[in-house]
This record gives C-alpha cells, sequence and structure tokens, in this order.
C-alpha cells in the first residue's frame, strides 16, 4: 500500500502500518507545515525553556508568537487575567511599548470608547497591535451574541485577515463571551503573583490552533480546592496548554514616569466617561432625579468636554411637568443658575 506524506514522499506502508497508513507521519513532517512544524515548533521552544533550561519567558518572546500569529493571518488574541491591582494594564502597557514605542497610548481602546471606536480601528490599520483596558466592556458573557457583540465579533475576523493583534485585560477568563473566548483567544496570560521590590510572574497558556470549544484552555479542569501556591502551580502545569512562566519586570524598567502618567490620566478620563454612561442611564431608568445627576456630572467635569456632556443629556427628557427633550440651552441655564430651574 503506497502512502504521500506532508512532505510529498511515497513510501509504502508497512502491514504494521496498513489500517491508518499515517502512524508513522510524525517522522516526516514537512517543516513548512504552518501549524505542526513552524507554530508548534515555537511552543515547543518555550515549553523547553521552562521545563529543561528552567528559564522564564520574556514580553519578546511571547510578541515573537504574536509575529508569527499575524504573518499567517491567524487570530492573535492575548488575554491578560489576573486579580484587581494584579499590573494587568500594565503589562498590556510593555507589550504595546515593546512594539510601538512612543505610540502605544494611540493604541489603546479605554472605557470611554465604544465597539465603533474599534471597528474603525480595524477599518484604518493594518499588521499592528490593539490594546483594550477592559475585555469585559466589549466581550462580557452576559451580551452573548448581541447585535452589537456580534457585529464587533465579525469586525475582528476582518482584523484577522488585516493581522490585528488584540491585548486586553480581564480580571475573570470566564466572564468573556464564549466566542471570543474560545473562538479567537490564542494566548492567555494569568498573573500569580507581585513582588513586593516590583515586577510580577505569570503562567502563560497557548491553545492549539486546531482546537476549538467550550474550554479551549481546560481552565475548567483545575481544582478549586487548592490551599497553597505550590499546589496551584503544579495544577497550572499539568494542563496541556501551559507553555511556561513569564517573569514581568519592574514597570519603571520598561515605561518612563511621563509614560506612566499619561496612562493614569487616561484611566482617570476614562474612568469618568464610565461614571457618565452609568448616571445618565440610571436617569433614563427613572432611579435617580435630574439633581442627583447634576451634581454627579459636575463632579467630573474638569474630565469630560461640556460639549460630550451636553450630548448626553439632549438625548434625555427632563422628568419634571410635561416631558420634553433637553436643550443646550436648557442644560446650560440648569448648570450655570440653580434659580432658573426653580423659576421653571
Amino acid at each position: 500500500m503506497e502512502v504521500i506524506n506532508p512532505s510529498g514522499e511515497k513510501r509504502e506502508a508497512s502491514g504494521d502500518n496498513v489500517q491508518t497508513g499515517l502512524s508513522n507521519i510524525e517522522h516526516s513532517v514537512n517543516p513548512n507545515a504552518v501549524f505542526e512544524s513552524i507554530y508548534m515548533g515555537f511552543v515547543n521552544a518555550m515549553q523547553t525553556k521552562t521545563f529543561i533550561m528552567k528559564e522564564p519567558l520574556t514580553i519578546q518572546e511571547i510578541n515573537e508568537l504574536i509575529k508569527m500569529l499575524q504573518v499567517y493571518e491567524n487570530d492573535c488574541h492575548v488575554a491578560i487575567v489576573g486579580q484587581n491591582g494584579s499590573g494587568k494594564s500594565y503589562l498590556m502597557l510593555m507589550f504595546l511599548k515593546d512594539e510601538l514605542k512612543e505610540k502605544m497610548l494611540e493604541h489603546i481602546i479605554f472605557a470611554k470608547h465604544t465597539t465603533a471606536d474599534i471597528t474603525n480601528f480595524i477599518l484604518h490599520n493594518t499588521r499592528t497591535l490593539l490594546g483594550i483596558d477592559e475585555l469585559r466592556q466589549f466581550f462580557d458573557y452576559k451580551k452573548h451574541a448581541s447585535d452589537e457583540q456580534n457585529h464587533l465579533i465579525g469586525m475582528i475576523e476582518l482584523g484577522r485577515e488585516k493581522r490585528i493583534g488584540i491585548i486586553g485585560c480581564v480580571r475573570d477568563f470566564k466572564k468573556i463571551t464564549v466566542n471570543y473566548r474560545n473562538g479567537k483567544v490564542a494566548v492567555v496570560i494569568w498573573i500569580i503573583d507581585r513582588f513586593k521590590d516590583g515586577g510580577s510572574y505569570a503562567a502563560v497558556f497557548v491553545a492549539n490552533p486546531l482546537i476549538e470549544g467550550s474550554d479551549r484552555f481546560g481552565f475548567n479542569t483545575l481544582s478549586i480546592g487548592v490551599v497553597d501556591f505550590n499546589q496551584m502551580r503544579a495544577e497550572l502545569e499539568r494542563l496541556p496548554t501551559f507553555v511556561g512562566y513569564l517573569k514581568i519586570p519592574n514597570i519603571h524598567e520598561v515605561l518612563t514616569d511621563e509614560e506612566i502618567a499619561l496612562y493614569k490620566k487616561e484611566k482617570q478620563i476614562a474612568m469618568a466617561y464610565a461614571n457618565l454612561k452609568y448616571h445618565v442611564d440610571r436617569y433614563r431608568k427613572k432611579k435617580i432625579e435630574f439633581e442627583e445627576l447634576r451634581d454627579e456630572l459636575n463632579r467630573i467635569s474638569d474630565l469630560i468636554p461640556s460639549d460630550v456632556i451636553l450630548k448626553y443629556l439632549e438625548q434625555l427628557p427632563i422628568r419634571r411637568g410635561k416631558r420634553k427633550k433637553l436643550s443646550k440651552t436648557d442644560m446650560e441655564e440648569e448648570s450655570n443658575d440653580e434659580s432658573n430651574e426653580e423659576g421653571e
């Protein structure tokens, strides 16, 4: 029986191989095979560094993996997971800084942004990285299969063809919608602990590109009865998707004080936008009165341009007497002169 292997060579299958005809295929893998040779070869090299050489992985090595995924137009999405305060956002910044240098802050989606901002970025960019400061804002499992989320997933599929890698942060990986979690994410970086003198370390997991399922990384098999960190690390290391530990440097070794300050300022503004959306939504649902809404908006007025606030408020009705739309003039009068409001 004649068998052709991936390298194009013909051979006679032995009696032991007649049933499958492919049992010895691993001995003659074509070095140009994208998944089996190039991709998995890179992953195997990372595992060798961890288990044989006993050395941690680096940000640069994982960025090389992202580049490889981009070259072959594979899904190159990285989820940074960890407790609040573990340094997820700073690690995202380090990945972006390594590739984008001083342009990194221009490639981050914050809470002030919308789905449209992500899709516009994908439409107007190619072969680059995009950071999402909070993945759950756009891929919340509670919004699974919503029109907005389906549209975003579709645009991200276009992003694959445009070779755009996405690095995002989330506290609980399971709270991301399954369409994105198991359909797009290729790498999970799970921050385990921080060091008092700066820096931290994380476990790195890489999914098999041929496998797609409800638990692509095997996290559902982890025991919740683990009582110490040694047992926890042993649990993580037994997963087939585990490739090694990432040593995360002190943030000040990678980013300048000015870059950190700019990020913190953008983060503060993003929080103000989130607060604006939250209180406007509460007013729309009749959970607060306009006076309370106005007080909340005054607290964030130094962070958000007044025209942005007015744009939100112009869409809201005034709940006093006859309902009407709130105009820009109404808002200016109510914000600047409380006595005018009482006299209406």
